[in-house]
C-alpha cells in the first residue's frame, strides 16, 4: 500500500520504534502490510519520475513511474530481509 505523507501522526519505523518517517522528508510511503511498517520513501522528480529510497538506507534509485518503483523496493526489501534472517 501507498500512502501519501500528509498529516501530522509520526509512521514508526516497526510497532514500537521510537524512531519515525520524518513525513516532510517525502512525498509518499510504501507500507508492508503483513509486516506492519513502512518500506521505502519516495520524493516526486522531474519528468514524471519518482526518487526512492528504502527505509533506513541512504541509497536513491530512479523510476519511471509509481507502478515499477513499488515492485522494485518489494523485492529489495524481501531480498533484505531474507537475507538479515539466514
Amino acid at each position: 500500500m501507498v500512502i501519501e505523507s500528509k498529516g501530522k501522526c509520526p509512521i514508526e519505523l516497526y510497532q514500537g520504534s521510537f524512531d519515525s518517517i520524518d513525513l516532510k522528508s517525502c512525498d509518499l510511503i510504501l507500507l508492508d502490510g503483513k509486516d506492519c511498517c513502512p518500506i521505502a520513501t519516495f520524493n516526486y522528480a522531474p519528468e514524471d519520475k519518482l526518487i526512492g529510497k528504502l527505509v533506513g538506507w541512504s541509497f536513491p534509485e530512479t523510476f519511471l513511474n509509481l507502478r515499477t518503483a513499488i515492485q522494485e523496493m518489494a523485492k529489495k526489501n524481501e531480498r533484505f530481509r531474507t537475507s538479515a534472517t539466514n
